[in-house]
């Protein structure tokens, strides 16, 4: 559902829940519904389930929190070769200094 097809994500999502509550009137069965393109944050997925509800029940996200995790991953392996970009120095040298908050969620940078 992207916007290569001519119409916002938004308006798509739009549309299912009023073809969602229609069938709802009518007491036909309605199975959990999933959304997904056009969210890159968090608020994004809150968002979805509000306008979606009570039919929404999943978000699909893929491009950005593939994007942060493919960065986090370049930069730590930056770090395991003492290469550490100049825009990242400022941060520290370490994984535990560049990701703080990382080490709080556990330790698993294999």
């Amino acid at each position: 559902m992207m916007n290569e097809w001519g119409v916002p994500p938004v308006e798509l999502h739009s549309l299912l829940h009023q073809y969602a509550k229609r069938l709802a009137e009518k007491k036909k069965y309605i199975p959990a519904l999933a959304v997904g393109g056009g969210f890159t944050f968090e608020d994004g997925i809150f968002k979805a389930l509000a306008l979606g509800a009570p039919f929404v029940k999943l978000v699909g996200m893929a491009r950005a929190p593939i994007a942060a995790a493919m960065v986090g991953k370049t930069i730590g392996k930056a770090i395991d070769n003492q290469s550490v970009p100049v825009y990242i120095e400022r941060f520290g040298h370490s994984k535990d200094e560049i990701f703080v908050t990382a080490s709080s969620y556990g330790k698993n940078w294999g």
